[in-house]
């Protein structure tokens, strides 16, 4: 497997971008967004997942990006949006070069990486953020992994979350608040997303993936959402717990986006359902 630190133009020197890939021919990617509040990108939710997914024949990306313990101006929103969208579209204009299928990349974040990855999710096609990187074909992810996602940062028991990506302490505006909540956002441009969360979870209460899924499901994108009835918070990997089974799930409902779309539409349940009771 090649292992490489890629060297892109981020404002910030501490951001890094580094690939795993395994070898194989037009494979699919991820770019894993690790979690750490904006504070840092914790380790655990960081190498051992993109190496996870590179063994599942992923090119697996690790975009280490600002947090408050690198640079606190540039964490502030959009700054590390905008690295996302950097990072993005060097995977895609290198595709050749790493040996991917250009449409096939999907977008990783566990916690506040999560809220990172879905907030660009559903940011992607702004010009005015990003038209100065790339054109939008080149940054929308083909789909969403989000760990127990933050998707609600206001909402949090305790998190600093707010004030790094706004750059200052509470109050907020309602004009911000509506701004970071990633389900108010959820819309046509959002890609398909499976959501994994563990119910007892003290840090980002379930709640939050909840909420998202509603929106999801609300809007009609594809999506599944999976809650594990025992566990806590910023696991990883899960070894050891119910929510280590995250990682096949995941990969089974990209390769069941791919081979079946069909399946995640209501008509086509619909027409399942009354083929076997014969209406």
């Amino acid at each position: 497997m090649l292992t490489r630190k890629l060297r892109l133009p981020f404002a910030d020197p501490a951001v890094r971008l580094t690939a795993w890939v395994p070898d194989g021919v037009n494979k699919p990617a991820v770019l894993v967004l690790p979690g750490g509040g904006y504070r840092l990108c914790a380790p655990l939710e960081g190498a051992p997942i993109a190496k996870r997914f590179a063994n599942y024949g992923y090119a697996a990306f690790l975009l280490e990006y600002s947090t408050l313990s690198t640079d606190p101006d540039a964490v502030r929103f959009p700054g590390p949006l905008r690295q996302v969208a950097l990072a993005l579209a060097h995977v895609r204009t290198h595709a050749a070069e790493f040996d991917i299928d250009p449409a096939r990349v999907t977008l990783f974040g566990a916690s506040a990486g999560a809220h990172l990855a879905a907030s660009f999710g559903n940011r992607w096609q702004e010009t005015g953020t990003f038209g100065d990187i790339a054109a939008p074909e080149l940054l929308r992810p083909e789909a969403l992994v989000l760990l127990y996602p933050a998707a609600e940062p206001d909402s949090l028991p305790e998190t600093r979350m707010p004030e790094a990506i706004y750059g200052h302490p509470a109050p907020f505006s309602p004009m911000e608040v509506y701004n970071a909540r990633v389900p108010l956002h959820v819309g046509p441009q959002t890609p398909p997303t499976v959501i994994f969360h563990s119910a007892p979870d003290p840090s980002v209460p379930m709640e939050n993936s909840l909420r998202l899924f509603h929106a999801l499901q609300s809007h009609g994108i594809p999506s599944e959402l999976h809650v594990f009835g025992s566990g806590e918070h910023a696991y990883g990997l899960g070894t050891g717990t119910p929510a280590a089974a995250w990682p096949e799930l995941a990969v089974r409902f990209l390769e069941e986006l791919r081979k079946y779309p069909a399946r995640f539409d209501r008509k086509w349940a619909a027409g399942q359902r009354g083929k076997r009771h014969g209406e």
